[in-house]
């Protein structure tokens, strides 16, 4: 795990140095360099590191027809398989497609850093110290997924709603666990008062009161009702779902600061509620947590946003170092002693 190492002593010293070199060329320089390392590690990793990495190997090396491939999956996220069968036949090489996709994950992400991060490095640290980067070892075909929301994100932030529903549409056809953004759509631009948290509030003890039926629901979709037998499972998510509502409160504190940076941050506090919402269900059946994964990539630019939204400097460099500091606990203590990589560890604790 030495290499991550070497990629948090990089991003930190670079954080910490941003305040001098910001308005310069080489800031896009220093990113990419991190960019490239990460590429290299993710795409050029073992075929045996990430359960769900592995399974798709030994689909890719059964050369499965697609109707049974199809029919293992529900017929859903199938444009993966297509981007896998191309790959295969022009290549022949199941690497190329663990590399191809790091270089995708990894490129959509960064524009996202790129587009909406106030502190770019800052975002990359906490990418790769909380965890966000590691479950890209296993979650192959949904975090492909996740990446295009980022930038569905930025296109709703910027306005380009046609744009988002596009790339939202892409991001459904390679993996089905996306459906649960499409409430952003419907509520981006409302404002955040008392009301509309009450009504969040609301809908949680909801979901948890149905939570037999939701689950059901949820495993159909984005599991294909394989994990229903552990519907009454116990414990697990407790730490990301403390994460969660720390961030809400903090949003909320600082909603004033948030909106007069840009009113258009609105989105990212609805985003919070709903990966509240969702992570809730995960105390009684921890894979949910990956369903609120959708929402949490997010953070990695939205937690640099709340700290520039506070209005005393010191304050900021202050936070700035206190979250580099719990990154680097976070990272020591989840995963630098673990045997190989098991990226759900972090979420489901």
């Amino acid at each position: 795990m030495e290499v991550f190492i070497i990629f948090l002593a990089y991003s930190t010293f670079v954080t910490i140095l941003y305040p001098f070199y910001k308005k310069t060329r080489i800031t896009c320089l220093l990113r990419w360099i991190g960019n490239a390392y990460l590429i290299l590690i993710l795409g050029f990793r073992g075929l045996e590191v990430g359960i769900d990495t592995y399974s798709y190997y030994e689909y890719y090396m059964r050369d499965l027809d697609w109707d049974e491939i199809g029919e293992y999956y529900h017929y859903m996220g199938m444009l993966y398989w297509y981007f896998s069968k191309l790959v295969s036949e022009v290549w022949g090489e199941y690497q190329i497609i663990l590399f191809l996709t790091a270089f995708l994950n990894i490129y959509l992400i960064n524009r996202f850093i790129v587009k909406e991060s106030p502190y770019p490095m800052l975002s990359y640290f906490i990418y790769v110290s909380f965890g966000f980067y590691a479950v890209a070892f296993n979650l192959l075909r949904q975090y492909i997924a996740i990446s295009f929301i980022l930038i569905v994100l930025v296109n709703l932030i910027e306005g380009k709603k046609k744009n988002a529903w596009l790339i939202y549409v892409i991001s459904f056809l390679v993996h089905q666990s996306v459906i649960i953004f499409f409430p952003v759509f419907l509520v981006y631009k409302c404002d955040i008062n008392k009301k509309v948290i009450l009504i969040y509030a609301g809908l949680c003890g909801l979901v948890l009161v149905l939570f037999k039926y939701v689950i059901s629901i949820m495993a159909d979709l984005f599991f294909g009702g394989a994990y229903i037998d552990f519907i009454n499972q116990e414990g697990g998510g407790g730490i990301t779902f403390s994460i969660y509502f720390i961030v809400l409160i903090v949003s909320l504190i600082f909603k004033k600061y948030i909106l007069s940076n840009s009113k258009k941050n609105l989105i990212y506090i609805h985003v919070t509620c709903m990966a509240v919402l969702v992570q809730s269900t995960a105390f009684l059946f921890p894979l949910t947590s990956r369903a609120a994964y959708v929402f949490s990539l997010c953070f990695i630019a939205y937690i640099p946003i709340l700290i520039h939204a506070i209005p005393n400097v010191y304050v900021r460099v202050i936070s700035i170092f206190s979250l580099m500091t719990l990154g680097w606990v976070a990272y020591l203590t989840k995963f630098y002693n673990l045997a190989g990589i098991y990226p759900y560890k972090f979420f489901f604790e």
